[in-house]
């Protein structure tokens, strides 16, 4: 069975393709499969020119990418869902009420990740596949939910149509959060 991890953004052109194709990245042990979608998507098209060039002044590689529309089938399908802010969680959550549990915007999983990890709680033997890992992290963070209130420090600004240094910002606090992720996964510490 593989792990299923759904990111969401609003047009699924700049923030969450890019925080999915580094988290699979990141995430290459098998067992989990990573995808994006936007809450209103622009249905087909490829990671934005603002958001491509980011990568390339950050030196991270870009993927194929076709933007797609967030629906209840692929809500319901994943068994983690990350949005880039809380608007999108509570459109998530107004069609798949019973994705509550496993909805977080990524940087509340992210600073979770980080809680836990610095915790000393996810210290896994080296037998254990990323799959079982987020398994048993997805455990932990439920009972770690509120722990970090609503509010700015949860949500990564979009920066479609603005400035390079608003893609460099988001590109950096998606960096930041997907590897506090990937830390806790690889029972590693490390600060977001």
């Amino acid at each position: 069975m593989t792990f299923e991890i759904l990111v969401v953004c609003t047009g699924n052109i700049c923030r969450s393709p890019v925080a999915a194709q580094l988290l699979a990245a990141g995430l290459d042990r098998g067992g989990v499969r990573v995808t994006s979608a936007g809450v209103g998507a622009v249905v087909g098209s490829d990671i934005g020119e603002g958001m491509v060039d980011a990568l390339g002044r950050a030196g991270v590689p870009v993927g194929s990418h076709e933007a797609r529309q967030a629906t209840e089938a692929l809500i319901s399908g994943a068994d983690l869902v990350l949005t880039m802010d809380t608007d999108q969680r509570s459109w998530i959550l107004g069609r798949v009420p019973a994705a509550l549990r496993r909805t977080y915007t990524l940087r509340e999983f992210a600073l979770i990740c980080g809680f836990l990890s610095e915790s000393g709680e996810v210290n896994w033997p080296a037998r254990l596949d990323d799959e079982s890992r987020l398994e048993i992290l997805m455990d932990l963070a439920g009972m770690q939910r509120g722990r970090f209130p609503a509010g700015p420090g949860l949500v990564i600004d979009d920066p479609y149509r603005g400035a390079p240094e608003d893609y460099d910002r988001a590109l950096a606090e998606i960096q930041a959060a997907v590897g506090q992720i990937i830390a806790a996964v690889e029972g590693k510490s490390g600060e977001i």
